[in-house]
């Protein structure tokens, strides 16, 4: 089974399957509304933690946690990570751990939404 056609949490119809543009105000990339376009981790069949939207390759960043994001939802879970890091005493850098809470913590304020 494949992602080429599905509903997501909004109730829009994705997938490889289905053509779309760039969501990044005044893009007009052409891309297809699979998963690998879309801000989230991808943890099995399911993107998760981002704003679940989709985005073109210059639009979104990857290599972070596990998955990939806008740049809207990357500078947030940056922001907290810094702000939790600062109240260690610690570097932000040098852990993975900071970015894994923040996220945790704007998923649980709505801020990050399961996809």
């Amino acid at each position: 089974m494949g992602w080429s056609s599905g509903v997501n949490f909004e109730g829009r119809t994705v997938g490889y399957g289905h053509e779309g543009v760039c969501e990044y105000p005044d893009c007009n990339e052409k891309i297809d509304l699979g998963l690998g376009y879309c801000c989230g981790e991808l943890s099995g069949v399911m993107g998760e933690r981002g704003c679940g939207h989709y985005f073109c390759g210059e639009h979104l960043l990857y290599g972070i946690g596990s998955g990939q994001r806008c740049v809207e939802c990357y500078e947030k879970i940056d922001a907290v990570a810094m702000r939790l890091a600062e109240a260690a005493g610690r570097d932000p850098h040098d852990s993975e751990d900071f970015e894994e809470r923040a996220e945790e913590i704007l998923y649980d304020q709505g801020a990050l939404y399961r996809v």
